[in-house]
């Protein structure tokens, strides 16, 4: 079953958010593409956020077959990408993760982004415990609203799955807009809800040919 997982990644110690960056799509994305099946990863690179100092640099999506990938995180594999991970990422044991349902709030469904594609995230916590469902249709109806303020040519909300939510911020939901420019001004959070973060991401893709030419090596 293909499912949707997020990864929060820091950079290692010493090291420039560039260079981390730089590192990542030059040698760990090419090399992940090839050894996992992917169907879309996506590496959304920390421009500038409220607050400042978050414990990580890249907003990582996935998704992928579970299974498959679950069984490829054995013997050499996984012995490549540890050591992978220490050269250039704060990694002990691993980065904080989370599994979520992506819903499309508005626009085109996603197809691949150009690199370089700018993006707003938003990490909204459900302060008021509110019924999943009901809060997610809160934040989907804010996000629309948000979307249309600053001209985005989507909007998309990952739904943290019950049971996991951002643990760096006790966050139940991230709101993804495609949008050029960040807000003036924080914006209020709807009722029952918390903004925790907002972020500007620099969005690379790893194009389907490169993902099916990986697939197809192993």
């Amino acid at each position: 079953m293909i499912i949707k997982f997020v990864t929060l990644i820091q950079r290692k110690a010493g090291t420039t958010r560039a260079a981390f960056a730089n590192y990542y799509e030059q040698v760990h994305a090419p090399l992940a593409a090839r050894h996992f099946p992917f169907d879309k990863y996506v590496r959304n690179h920390l421009v500038s956020s409220r607050p400042a100092d978050l414990p990580f640099d890249v907003y990582v999506e996935t998704f992928v077959d579970r299974g498959k990938a679950l069984g490829l995180l054995t013997g050499d594999v996984a012995r490549v990408f540890d050591e992978d991970e220490q050269r250039f990422m704060n990694a002990p044991p691993r980065p904080e993760g989370f599994a979520a349902r992506e819903r499309l709030v508005c626009g085109l469904p996603r197809d691949v982004d150009p690199r370089g594609t700018r993006k707003v995230a938003l990490f909204v916590g459900n302060a008021a415990g509110a019924e999943p469902e009901g809060f997610f249709e809160a934040v989907a109806a804010w996000g629309k609203g948000l979307g249309e303020r600053l001209g985005a040519a989507r909007v998309v909300l990952d739904e943290v799955v019950p049971g996991h939510r951002v643990k760096c911020f006790d966050s139940d939901a991230v709101l993804m807009l495609w949008a050029d420019h960040p807000f003036t001004a924080v914006p209020a959070a709807p009722a029952g809800t918390t903004l925790d973060a907002v972020l500007v991401l620099d969005s690379q893709e790893t194009p389907k040919d490169e993902l099916k030419a990986g697939s197809g090596s192993r």
